[in-house]
């Protein structure tokens, strides 16, 4: 077997080699998040976002082996002006939404006045006698109050005259007045009309003459309605 000396600068070489060699490592770098275009044609290279960055060399970190889906997106956080648009959509939503409040108390002010309108509904009596005939609901539709021919019949509370003529068979000469959206009162059988449709009309106010209930005896016949149905005029008229 030979032997050979081996001088000082081989061996500096063969140490520097060695050292060379440990330090060789692939270098750890912070995770790089992908970001998909909107393009279909661009998903076969998706762009990258995240700066590669070299770990200290005190630190050992695990490799990390992994590798994202290409069908994995990673959330990215909005930019400010996505930020600054969200912002001003969520105030012009409560600008809206304020808006539709607003809509909605004038709504319940408006029903509010038109049920005290309603509730300052006072009828009086069209005329003073005695009820001859109750309300029936399905026969007399109204009462009869016995009068003399010729009688003053009074409107029964403010409105507008909507008719007055003989149109309606069994009625004779009829007026009919709106008091307000809900209630209507009618004034039958008389022997004349002092008012004509289309005139306003004040509580009180004398707006035709007592006739005759076919040939029977000299009545007013006197009808209330609600929405068009008729009701008992003496629940309004029984206290006065």
């Amino acid at each position: 077997m030979t032997h050979r000396n081996v001088n000082s600068t081989e061996i500096a070489t063969l140490l520097a080699l060695i050292l060379l060699s440990g330090c060789a490592q692939e270098p750890n770098y912070a995770p790089v998040y992908s970001h998909f275009p909107e393009h279909p044609q661009d998903q076969e290279q998706p762009r990258l976002r995240g700066e590669a960055k070299k770990q200290p060399a005190k630190t050992e970190a695990p490799k990390d082996k992994t590798t994202p889906s290409p069908k994995t997106v990673v959330n990215v956080p909005d930019k400010p002006q996505a930020l600054a648009n969200k912002s001003k959509n969520k105030s012009s939503t409560n600008v809206a939404s304020n808006g539709n409040s607003t809509s909605t108390n004038e709504k319940k002010l408006t029903i509010s006045i038109d049920k005290e309108k309603v509730l300052k509904l006072n009828f009086q009596w069209p005329l003073k006698g005695k009820v001859v005939k109750k309300f029936s609901q399905s026969h007399d539709k109204g009462i009869e109050i016995a009068g003399k021919v010729g009688q003053p019949v009074a409107a029964t509370e403010a409105g507008k005259v909507v008719y007055s003529g003989q149109g309606l068979l069994g009625y004779g000469n009829l007026l009919i007045i709106k008091h307000n959206d809900l209630y209507l009162s009618a004034y039958a059988n008389n022997s004349r009309l002092l008012v004509a449709e289309g005139n306003s009309v004040t509580k009180g106010q004398v707006i035709a003459e007592v006739g005759q209930v076919g040939t029977k005896r000299p009545a007013l016949h006197f009808e209330i309605r609600k929405n068009g149905k008729p009701i008992d005029p003496m629940i309004f008229l029984s206290s006065k």
